[in-house]
């Protein structure tokens, strides 16, 4: 790679791929004296902890490099510009990968005509009805997408696995970059015992008395170009490149900009329906009703069903075009989680386990936390509405009363959102997915209080307590939607836009300071490209897009049927959101780890919760705020009041309505599989081709072995051909890996 001297390492047969960024211990790591009269023993007692802080640091990073070379990983290190920091390149050999795969039982993609020929051999009947030419009904294409786990002591085997060239020191490689990132963190994190590294590399960055500063993989600059000229949603609006995306921040990332396409064309449909309304809306005044926005109601409950149903099937679509249909068997522990290790109930296997009390101890803890901030954003509320009602004869005052609960909702997310991190960290999950479930589950019930009950007040509460100006809530409910809205989808971008840019100035200042005459952004151009890369923001997870996404559906059909201008607002956003999210991955952050995934996981539980909400708020809204629906069902009851009908009519309006939308709903639900049938044929036919190919058991239940050797007696199969298998033991493979590299300079010694 072009920021490493060819001469320094000579020729290899790997790429450096990984960074690890330790630090050698400064003065700032030593604790001073903030009194002025004992500043003269503090600089007496820095000078002598430093060396011994920087031998106890370098102890930890050689023993880490130890870690990696027994684990059959390849290094080198050098020294920062600021000679103040060690910098470690990490490559993994094509041997180490397969070693590594088989380990972790890492599956890859089939090519369709080896492991037809495979096939073949094996006497598997879906093999030989796909190349008959009589048989329409099997087909090549069933054999795309095929995810099998790799077996490196089977070389027939491997030879049905597809190639790839995206790196010149990998020719004709089993694996692609991503593949290659993914196998790296596992070797780091696996346990030594099965031959990895045993890092507990989480758990070391939140450790101050740990050096190691990062650890993320490396940027490919040709790759990162090609991507950037596609990935643009306003010069390529039909084109998404869903799969290169995915060849490059891996599948977490990429399932992301998929749910928000999908979301963008479904936002559409929506937006078409809400425009008449929108420009009578215009006609008629803001603080006017139009007549029939009832229909608006009835059109946002089905169309928040059919596309989180729509969404469901896409989702399965790629878990299988994308080899995820096993993700949630493989996903390994997260290095943070702290457990005892026991016999499993199930396998007998070691397993590290939480105990169960100690974990509902800290969640009481957790929920008892959330309560009370929840508590105190109720009150801000109460605070604002109190204000509100002091400044009653002034007509602006809804307009920027909004626009400060825009603000104060944006404030109280972000501390929040700190808050909710440190208290999923306390419970210890397991996994990456159930820490995400957890803070997904604690972000949404806090960020659904604070983003939406001054709507819920207004709409259902206000007229009962305090009144609207002119008896008109609807009125003062579009108007706090559109500036609540709007100012979250200001302060949303440029957030988003500012944060990275802002996060790198800094670290530049601070690395660059007190280093000779030169000027920041000489040294930086004196830096080699992960030294630059290390000053980027540090990007883990879509958590807080997908949040905002699901926080902009609860604005979009919770009171769409009091606003439908909302959805063209979501509109404009997501197409910015997209930009800004290409520049932040490509330009602006540091290379995220690839990571496989299932699903969006609890998101989708949230959508699912979020569309029968929607249902109750917008046949709410028509029925009990504005009576449109009263109206047009012309049903007024029995003994009416001054205003024309009976105080139970809205209720029995109301009642009957909203069920007949759930029920549509839950019948969406029901009758509507969450996978289409082509991804269950594929799943099934990936199933029947591990047991074949992989597990060699034919459909009968014998192994293979077994119906080979009774055709061969039958000779209807050529013996010479024999089966190549190999017992070599996982040690006996570990220690072939330091064949083919020389051991590198290491420049900073």
């Amino acid at each position: 790679m072009e920021f490493i001297p060819e001469s320094s390492f000579g020729k290899q047969s790997f790429s450096w791929t990984y960074c690890m960024v330790f630090s050698l211990g400064t003065e700032d790591s030593v604790c001073e004296e903030n009194n002025e009269s004992d500043k003269k023993d503090s600089e007496e007692q820095q000078s002598e902890q430093k060396p011994e802080l920087n031998r106890l640091f370098l102890e930890k990073v050689m023993s880490t490099l130890a870690s990696l070379q027994e684990a059959g990983l390849c290094y080198t290190c050098y020294k920062s510009i600021q000679e103040d920091e060690i910098y470690c390149l990490i490559g993994i050999s094509e041997q180490r990968c397969k070693v590594e795969a088989e380990r972790s039982g890492y599956e890859l993609m089939l090519n369709v005509d080896l492991a037809l020929d495979f096939g073949l051999k094996l006497n598997c009947r879906l093999a030989s009805v796909t190349l008959d030419d009589n048989d329409s009904n099997c087909t090549k294409d069933h054999w795309e997408n095929i995810y099998l786990k790799y077996e490196k002591s089977d070389h027939d085997q491997e030879s049905i696995y597809c190639r790839y060239d995206d790196d010149e020191n990998y020719p004709n490689s089993l694996f692609t970059s991503s593949d290659r990132l993914k196998l790296i963190v596992s070797v780091v994190e696996a346990d030594v015992v099965v031959g990895g590294a045993g890092l507990q590399i989480g758990h070391d960055l939140l450790n101050e008395n740990h050096p190691i500063n990062a650890f993320f993989p490396l940027h490919q600059d040709s790759v990162k170009k090609e991507l950037e000229s596609e990935w643009n949603p306003f010069l390529n609006w039909c084109s998404n490149p869903y799969n290169r995306i995915r060849d490059y921040f891996g599948e977490y990332f990429a399932l992301y900009f998929v749910f928000l396409w999908a979301y963008q064309k479904w936002l559409i449909l929506l937006a078409v329906v809400g425009i008449p309304f929108t420009i009578l809306q215009f006609q008629v005044g803001f603080h006017n009703n139009v007549p029939g926005m009832w229909i608006l109601s009835v059109v946002v409950s089905i169309w928040a069903c059919l596309f989180i149903k729509h969404w469901k099937r896409t989702e399965a679509k790629y878990r299988s075009r994308w080899g995820q249909t096993h993700f949630l068997l493989t996903e390994q522990p997260r290095p943070e989680f702290n457990g005892e290790y026991k016999s499993s109930v199930v396998t007998g296997q070691l397993m590290s386990e939480f105990s169960t009390f100690e974990r509902l101890k800290r969640m009481v803890f957790s929920q008892t936390i959330i309560i009370t901030t929840i508590a105190c954003v109720v009150g801000v509320v109460i605070g604002m509405f109190v204000i509100r009602h002091k400044q009653r004869g002034d007509e602006y005052a809804q307009y920027y009363l909004g626009i400060v609960n825009g603000i104060q909702i944006q404030v109280l997310n972000y501390f929040y959102g700190r808050l909710a991190v440190r208290l999923n960290q306390y419970e210890n999950h397991r996994t990456d997915s159930e820490y995400e479930n957890a803070l997904i589950a604690k972000s949404f019930i806090f960020k659904f209080v604070n983003s939406f009950n001054t709507l819920f007040y207004i709409a259902f509460v206000k007229q009962h307590i305090d009144g609207c100006d002119d008896n008109d809530c609807q009125s003062e409910l579009r108007i706090q939607l559109a500036m609540v809205f709007g100012t979250q989808i200001i302060l949303g971008n440029l957030s988003e836009m500012l944060t990275p840019y802002l996060t790198t100035k800094w670290k530049t200042r601070q690395e660059t300071k007190n280093i000779g005459s030169k000027s920041a952004n000489e040294l930086v151009a004196d830096m080699t490209a992960p030294e630059r890369q290390f000053l980027l923001e540090e990007v883990s997870s879509t958590f807080d897009d997908f949040d905002e996404m699901i926080i902009q559906f609860g604005y979009v059909t919770l009171f769409f049927v009091a606003f439908p201008l909302v959805s063209i607002f979501a509109i404009a956003n997501n197409c910015i959101e997209v930009l800004l999210d290409s520049r932040k991955f490509l330009r602006l952050c540091r290379r995220p780890e690839p990571r496989g995934v299932y699903s969006i996981g609890t998101w989708y539980a949230i959508l699912q919760i979020l569309a029968v909400i929607a249902v109750v708020t917008n046949v709410a809204v028509v029925t009990f705020t504005s009576g449109q629906l009263r109206d047009f069902s012309g049903f007024h009851g029995e003994n009416v009041n001054q205003n024309g009908y009976s105080p139970n009519t809205n209720v029995w309006i109301f009642v009957v309505s909203e069920h007949f939308l759930l029920l549509f709903k839950f019948c969406i639900q029901y009758f509507i599989s969450d996978e289409p049938e082509s991804v269950k044929n594929h799943r099934a036919r990936q199933e029947y081709l591990l047991q074949v190919l992989v597990n060699r058991v034919d459909t009968t239940g014998k192994e293979i072995e077994i119906v080979l050797e009774e055709q061969l007696e039958a000779g209807s199969v050529d013996s010479t051909k024999e089966k190549t298998t190999t017992n070599e033991s996982y040690e006996e493979k570990l220690d072939t890996l330091a064949v083919g590299y020389e051991t590198t300079e290491r420049h900073w010694c």
